[in-house]
């Protein structure tokens, strides 16, 4: 009997130590995703911060991609020199993912088609909207899409929706946009 009353602490205590350690693990890994989406947005912000006008390379957008020219470092570079490049972020509905695919000005016309890198993974939806300033009638809006051939919106809102614990959880920033222009056009004299 005594034996048994033993065992039966012993048991409980262990029971308890294990709930509670499993407890702290939930706390400490659960904001995992909220971290993950925080460097999705880190990353972005800094290639959309690093966009310009490009003569040869528009700025494209729509609800669940979005494709910029912007500076990027090529990962076939050893040193960190910064380059011109085409930045393309969507989402992956079968993967349910958000990729980014980068190339360097000399791949982008050698038609070459990068393999994308997964930047986010387990979302329910990824959504683009692009702010635009209408100087005729002096009004702003967000739009679902950009088809401004000549300019970048002045911002773009990024959402990321994703499901934890069975509850929807959804994070919205907008990155605004320095304007910028390169032209590769040559000026006669």
């Amino acid at each position: 009997l005594l034996v048994a009353v033993i065992l039966s602490v012993l048991g409980l205590s262990v029971y308890s130590v294990f709930n509670n350690g499993i407890k702290v693990w939930k706390k400490i890994f659960g904001n995992v995703i909220e971290e993950d989406v925080s460097l999705f947005f880190e990353k972005i912000s800094r290639d959309l911060r690093n966009s310009f006008e490009y003569t040869g390379i528009k700025f494209e957008g729509s609800n669940e991609r979005i494709a910029f020219p912007t500076l990027i470092v090529p990962k076939e570079s050893k040193d960190a020199k910064y380059e011109i490049g085409y930045v393309v972020y969507f989402k992956d509905t079968i993967d349910k993912s958000i990729n980014r695919k980068q190339q360097n000005y000399n791949q982008l016309y050698k038609n070459t088609d990068p393999i994308p890198a997964k930047v986010l993974s387990n979302i329910k939806n990824l959504t683009f909207q692009y702010y635009r300033y209408d100087p005729e009638g002096d009004k702003t809006s967000w739009e679902s899409y950009w088809k401004d051939e000549e300019n970048p919106p002045l911002a773009v809102r990024v959402k990321v929706e994703f499901y934890e614990n069975n509850r929807e959880k959804s994070f919205v920033k907008s990155i605004f946009i320095p304007v910028y222009k390169v032209s590769t056009e040559s000026k006669e004299k």
